[in-house]
């Protein structure tokens, strides 16, 4: 199957800018001059960040399209059985408190579960096909 993109979210790809921005600003002190001169040692624009932003969303709106084409979802047997895994993984992975993930981010555990059912689906119904170069 294909699908094609006609238009992006605007609020989704704005997100992703301004989370890459701010990261940008941060380092620098949120220094506009610095900012400006970061980039141009990266050898970056806002545009080029603005096309990762599309990039990204195209990423998000692929999984949802084969989520909800699919029917793929996580039941509640999934979400109790595999909790404290995730739970785990972002304790592990990202330092957070694990009273706080259990306490905070359950819905953000709940995509995670979801995006790795997708993603597995993803591989075991594909063919994948490699030629030599």
């Amino acid at each position: 199957r294909s699908v094609k993109i006609d238009t992006y979210p605007e609020e989704a790809v704005n997100y992703y800018f301004e989370q890459t921005k701010r990261l940008y600003m941060e380092s620098v002190d949120n220094n506009a001059e610095d900012y400006l001169a970061l980039l141009e040692r990266r050898g970056i624009t806002e545009s080029d960040m603005l096309s990762e932003a599309k990039a990204l969303v195209k990423k998000d709106l692929a999984l949802l399209y084969i989520t909800q084409t699919e029917k793929i979802s996580v039941t509640d047997a999934e979400k109790s059985s595999l909790f404290d895994k995730y739970v785990q993984r972002y304790v592990d992975t990202y330092g957070y408190d694990k009273a706080y993930v259990v306490e905070n981010m359950s819905e953000l555990i709940y995509e995670s579960m979801l995006y790795d059912k997708t993603t597995e689906f993803l591989i075991l119904n594909n063919t994948f096909k490699i030629t030599e170069a």
